[in-house]
């Protein structure tokens, strides 16, 4: 009865991270810092096939690692990162070359102190209304 069906694997949890490509950097909410239990840095890492990007908890010392100013207790801000390869590299696999913004939701992997954003799942945003992406 269940020939043909294979098992589904699930690779993360549900998380309340987001990140928003602007056309100039990365931005990511409040929540993300506290789902990597707020790091100082971050690897940022992309799987072109997948057209998949993770960011990983990381230290100052690892190769090729990004600052990631964790928001205070008192003060939710939202965290800038101006990483321009990494930028550069997300919009040109994704043909985004105009000034819009994108925004998409994280998938939280705790084992690997990652978050796994699928940039096809990316939403643009408009001052009116948000379209998703093909």
């Amino acid at each position: 009865m269940l020939k043909g069906f294979k098992l589904i694997q699930v690779y993360g949890n549900a998380s309340e991270s987001a990140m928003t490509i602007t056309d100039k950097y990365f931005k990511f909410n409040a929540d993300t810092a506290i789902e990597l239990g707020n790091p100082n840095y971050i690897n940022m890492m992309i799987d072109t096939d997948g057209k998949r990007i993770a960011i990983v908890k990381s230290d100052e010392k690892a190769e090729a690692a990004v600052k990631f100013s964790s928001p205070t207790k008192e003060k939710k801000n939202v965290i800038n990162v101006a990483f321009k390869a990494a930028h550069a590299a997300v919009r040109n696999l994704m043909g985004w070359n105009d000034d819009t913004s994108y925004r998409v939701i994280g998938v939280s992997v705790p084992e690997e102190n990652a978050i796994i954003y699928n940039l096809t799942q990316a939403v643009a945003l408009t001052k009116k209304r948000y379209s998703k992406i093909e």
